[in-house]
């Protein structure tokens, strides 16, 4: 069987069993999720073993599962009444789009494939999962583990590299979430385009932190340390560089010497808690970046163990090699700034990054940096926090993205929302403001109607509540009038 005969027959069971129906029961869905956390549970050991050979990671974090919800997610919500439709149902039903392709990400290999797929499962859908290649021992434990925990047709897992993603995204699907690159993400989304698929791209950039000088610089250093660092760099919402005033620069070196001191030691390369470059190519390209740059902290490297230490950055200009592209390295320069003002022109003046992260004590300077910024997230005196708030979309904009996931907001992106309007075919004279012959007359009539907006259709009694005040209140006038001429009978 050819490479592009088993990619079709992955895709093809899949909406076979979608379309079979057993997706659609809540029961169902609840079912898979509670077997996908027990995959978890029960495998943690071989979850953290498998990371550990692909990144060092030193331990996993399992993705929360949204399960408390899902009955309220997926039941119909109410719309808005007009006075055309105050005796309809009116809700807005969330719908399973079909089979929904997830391409997962090599950076952390577990969580940026469990949770689309969390969503997938939650909104109805069947998904075909694929895992990076570049984590070569988390991608073979996911293909070994998930069809003994899941439904086999309805979530296949196809392994791989580009010749298999390619022809993947040869095959029609209801939805696209990719998690990598800007690159690569302009390819899937030229691929979708061929059959109008819609995608979610969770891309990344070069996330700015600005350290204002009425802050306390000990404390955003160290929270910035751990951002960067973690994972040795490789994460997409990791601060990428750092702007700030510069008096206040050799400060901020020196915290964030101090800080890497205290997390990893003399020596990082010996550190438990450190990780590693994901590969070779990946390896030389951080080094590459850092060419013609001045060293303030670290610039240590070892090929044979894809190490490279934690690495400051001194007055790094605007148009150097590393501020071309997203570093994904632990490596974090520092740009010189002279206000808070050429920060936000600085930021303005490159792609909208993923996330922005602002030091300050001032709420003027914050104030300025939201309002006159943009970027998929923010975070103010903290870094990548709002990643573990499941309750705030997360996702870019512009080229750091588009769409959003994450508790309720992963189960509506890979959800259709179907407006409902279910009428009576009585009360016939409501409708005669609508049809022909028109006049003036019938379209004021008409716009009035449609336009009058009333309580949503949750609220059951609320539209009667509003005919019945209107009754009390004409019967109470009418019973005014016929009191006055008595009394002026009298």
């Amino acid at each position: 069987m050819s490479l592009r005969e088993m990619e079709k027959l992955a895709v093809d069971e899949a909406q076979k069993a979608f379309s079979s129906g057993r997706s659609r029961p809540l029961q169902y869905r609840k079912q898979q999720l509670r077997a996908l956390l027990r995959l978890i549970t029960e495998h943690q050991a071989d979850i953290a073993a498998a990371l550990k050979q692909d990144l060092n990671r030193s331990e996993f974090d399992t993705p929360l599962f949204e399960l408390i919800g899902l009955d309220d997610w997926a039941s119909p919500q109410p719309a808005r009444k007009s006075l055309v439709t105050i005796n309809d149902d009116v809700y807005i039903q969330a719908e399973p789009l079909g089979v929904v392709l997830i391409i997962g990400a090599w950076n952390y290999p577990w969580a940026l494939t469990l949770q689309p797929l969390i969503g997938a499962i939650a909104a109805g859908n069947a998904a075909v999962v694929k895992p990076s290649e570049l984590s070569q021992n988390s991608s073979s434990l996911l293909k070994q583990l998930l069809p003994h925990y899941l439904d086999k047709e309805m979530y296949p897992v196809v392994t791989g590299g580009v010749p298999e993603t390619q022809e993947l995204l040869r095959q029609r699907f209801d939805h696209i979430f990719y998690t990598g690159n800007s690159t690569v993400g302009k390819l899937i989304m030229e691929a979708a385009a061929r059959h109008l698929t819609p995608v979610t791209l969770e891309l990344g950039g070069k996330s700015p932190c600005y350290i204002d000088k009425n802050c306390d610089i000990a404390v955003a250093c160290r929270r910035i340390t751990w951002g960067k660092f973690a994972n040795c760099g490789q994460t997409c919402i990791a601060p990428d560089y750092i702007l700030c005033h510069p008096s206040i620069q050799n400060k901020v070196i020196e915290e964030l010497r101090l800080t890497l001191l205290e997390f990893y030691g003399e020596e990082p390369q010996t550190s438990p808690d450190y990780g590693r470059i994901i590969n070779q190519r990946h390896f030389e390209r951080v080094l590459t970046l850092m060419e013609g740059c001045t060293v303030a902290v670290g610039g240590g490297s070892d090929k044979t163990q894809c190490y490279i230490a934690p690495t400051i950055l001194r007055d790094v200009l605007p148009h150097a090699r590393i501020m071309q592209e997203e570093i994904f390295g632990p490596v974090l320069p520092i740009i010189s700034i002279s206000d808070v003002s050429e920060a936000i022109h600085f930021i303005n003046e490159r792609e909208k990054p993923l996330a922005l992260y602002v030091f300050s004590s001032d709420k003027k300077v914050i104030k300025r940096m939201l309002n006159e910024t943009t970027s998929g997230g923010v975070v103010v005196n903290d870094v990548m926090m709002h990643y573990t708030v499941t309750s705030l979309p997360f996702g870019g904009v512009g080229n750091s993205g588009m769409g959003r996931y994450h508790g309720k907001h992963t189960f509506d992106q890979l959800s259709h929302h179907r407006a409902c309007l279910i009428k009576s075919l009585a009360m016939e004279s409501l409708n005669k403001a609508r049809y022909p012959p028109l006049t003036p007359s019938r379209l004021r009539r008409a716009k009035f109607f449609m336009t009058s907006r009333l309580c949503t259709c949750a609220q059951a009694t609320c539209a009667w509540a509003v005919i019945a005040t209107m009754l009390a209140l004409g019967l109470l006038i009418a019973l005014l009038i016929v009191l006055l001429k008595v009394q002026q009978s009298y």
